[in-house]
């Protein structure tokens, strides 16, 4: 751990760079989305992604480049799909679309 006064300190020269361990940023990181602030990217399988909160929105996932596009509410408002059978009260449907964006299409041409 870095003190502030390792950090500070004329005698030592310049400020030290402190690492921040992985507890310590879910720990913002979930502060944040209890806040309103921030969201969990739902794009599938891999690494968690998060994104500042804003309007209800799904994903594009390129297979080529594996970027992640956001994509307006199909509807435009939650939860955008119902199930065709009676399960209960829906309160969001995550959608994910894949496959190739603009630039790995035209860079295929």
């Amino acid at each position: 751990m870095c003190s502030p006064r390792s950090r500070t300190s004329a005698a030592t020269g310049p400020p030290t760079r402190c690492a921040t361990g992985s507890p310590s940023v879910y720990n913002v990181v979930t502060s944040l989305i209890e806040a309103g602030l921030a969201q969990n990217a739902d794009a599938g399988p891999g690494p968690a992604l998060y994104e500042a909160r804003r309007a209800w929105h799904h994903h594009f996932v390129c297979r080529a480049c594996h970027r992640v596009f956001d994509v307006d509410c199909i509807v435009g408002a939650r939860p955008c799909l119902t199930p065709g059978t009676d399960v209960g009260i829906v309160e969001e449907a995550q959608v994910i679309f894949r496959g190739t964006c603009a630039a790995c299409a035209a860079q295929a041409r």
